[in-house]
């Protein structure tokens, strides 16, 4: 197993110098957080596995359609750090911060665990499950 941990935002993750374990894995997390911000579920379709399930921290279960339509529904903000990545051949496991905002609500901030796999030259979301964590100090 390959372990590669970076504390940093996702965009500086892209650019740093140094092992990252997938460069489409860290555009994928990428490509989430932009469509999040523009309302573009489309452009995410494809990085979600049909048989997708995510799990909130209030307990309710998403399929692909939901998380759609969930990252459809428009944030303010949308940044992750304490990336961490477990690259283990064809799956990946992820946790990392997410912190953000939805229009007229507070920002919140979650730890995420997500369950990735490899398909062809890219990757797909096959599971995730978060706890909300209490606002940064």
């Amino acid at each position: 197993m390959r372990t590669f941990i970076a504390i940093a935002v996702l965009p500086v993750l892209l650019g740093a110098a140094g092992p990252v374990a997938e460069p489409q894995l860290a555009q994928a997390l990428d490509t989430i957080r932009t469509a999040a911000l523009s309302r573009d579920a489309k452009q995410v379709a494809p990085l979600i596995a049909d048989a997708a399930t995510l799990v909130s921290q209030s307990g309710k279960v998403y399929d692909k359609s939901a998380i759609l339509a969930d990252i459809g529904g428009g944030f303010e903000a949308w940044d992750n750090s304490e990336v961490v990545v477990r690259d283990q051949g064809d799956l990946a496991v992820v946790t990392l911060v997410n912190s953000r905002k939805r229009p007229q609500t507070d920002p919140a901030r979650f730890r995420v665990m997500q369950v990735w796999k490899r398909q062809g030259r890219g990757w797909a979301l096959l599971a995730q499950s978060s706890v909300r964590l209490p606002p940064a100090p």
